[in-house]
């Protein structure tokens, strides 16, 4: 019987385990509207056990900015101990932007340690402050800003009317926010039109790290003015459904970034059809440096270049340009074979020495960092890529004249 009732309990704990790893939803997106084009996700509590408190209150910046005597008692009170603000330090801190017709605003929402401390804190912030209450959730506004709390959570928003795109074939004004309202909104927020049920967020969500970056690309540049009136070329095809996502580490020194993009479909389509190779480790091995901080190689079908421009509506236009300095996308295209690697090398320290206006010293010393910049390109067609470099010689002749 005991042996029956183990196996069951442990066939159990498995079933929960995998449901949970296997979940579609997510907690962090539940206050995040799900056409948000920007989202910062911070783990604190990684962060802080990285880079303790006590170790920054050390730096000279924060000597010197906890020195000024024109910061505010709030903010002393923060740099003294960031758990007087109320907020859970080693909790989840995610900022995310919006665009609307009102221009943008920012949201900073986070986990609240005691409630107590929170609400004294965020009205001394924001003194003067319009203060509410709806339940349990507490309200304090004064324009640009206003908070939002409850025993758990905080949202803070921030108004940014001059952030309203401009068309400039016809003139708008941004009309006047209720940040209030739109306090009470993100709080009410519906889950179905949150990003606690998007796939892509949840994906994200999943993998352990500092920071996490979202990024919207369709509502990011779904807004984008036209000139005068003029029609743009069809750019939705590129920026439709297109995602990007990034978990950061920090790791003894380096900055471990992994990075995902989801393509349109349109785009996804010639990827695929033109999927090209491993890089070309030969290009790389070649490079005459001996410390290389900076490294980017990439391997391409060229053919896929002309498929994108063509996508996008550009061809026209751009051969159009192109024909001025004497080549056309079809001859870059002829003249690359597909690989390319752009390297940072070598960076070395300059000193500057010049005269100086301080009576107490005759001179004064800068130091500067100059590094090589190499960049290397695979040739397919001598004859083509000389058109191509006898065409920037020629832009650059005519940007000395002008």
């Amino acid at each position: 019987m005991q042996t029956h009732f183990r196996s069951y309990f442990l066939t159990c704990i498995a079933a929960i385990f995998i449901l949970a790893s296997c979940t579609k939803t997510n907690k962090q997106g539940k206050y995040i509207p799900k056409d948000a084009p920007l989202v910062m996700h911070v783990n604190m509590g990684s962060l802080s056990s990285k880079l303790p408190w006590d170790e920054i209150k050390q730096s000279q910046f924060f000597k010197d900015s906890y020195s000024d005597t024109a910061i505010p008692s709030f903010v002393k009170k923060l740099l003294d101990n960031p758990e007087n603000s109320g907020i859970d330090i080693k909790g989840e801190l995610i900022i995310f932007g919006m665009k609307d017709s009102s221009g943008a605003y920012s949201c900073i929402q986070g986990d609240i340690k005691d409630a107590a401390k929170f609400s004294a804190f965020t009205n001394e912030a924001i003194s003067g402050g319009i203060k509410s209450e709806d339940g349990e959730l507490k309200y304090v506004t004064k324009s640009p800003i206003a908070a939002g709390w409850n025993k758990e959570k905080f949202i803070y928003i921030i108004d940014m009317p001059d952030f309203k795109s401009y068309d400039y074939a016809r003139e708008s004004k941004a009309a006047p926010r209720d940040i209030n309202a739109l306090s009470k909104s993100i709080f009410a927020l519906k889950e179905s039109n949150s990003l606690a049920k998007d796939e892509k967020f949840t994906e994200l969500m999943k993998k352990e790290g500092d920071v996490h970056f979202w990024m919207n690309g369709e509502s990011l540049y779904s807004d984008m003015p036209s000139m005068g009136g003029m029609m743009m070329p069809n750019l939705t095809k590129m920026y439709a459904d297109t995602r990007t996502t990034a978990t950061i580490n920090f790791e003894k020194g380096k900055i471990v970034v992994d990075a995902k993009y989801y393509a349109s479909k349109e785009l996804s389509k010639i990827y695929k059809k033109y999927e090209g190779n491993g890089i070309n480790e030969d290009m790389i091995k070649r490079i005459p440096a001996k410390d290389i901080p900076v490294l980017f190689a990439i391997n391409y079908k060229p053919e896929a270049i002309k498929e994108i421009i063509e996508l996008t509506g550009f061809g026209e236009m751009l051969n159009m340009g192109m024909a001025f300095v004497g080549f056309s996308v079809d001859d870059f295209i002829k003249a690359n074979k597909g690989d390319a690697v752009f390297a940072i090398t070598d960076i070395k320290e300059t000193v500057h020495t010049y005269p100086s206006f301080d009576s107490t010293t005759t001179t004064t010393t800068y130091t500067t960092s100059e590094p090589d910049i190499l960049f290397a390109t695979s040739i397919a067609d001598k004859d083509a890529f000389k058109l191509i470099i006898n065409g920037v010689k020629k832009l650059g002749q005519k940007k000395r004249n002008e």
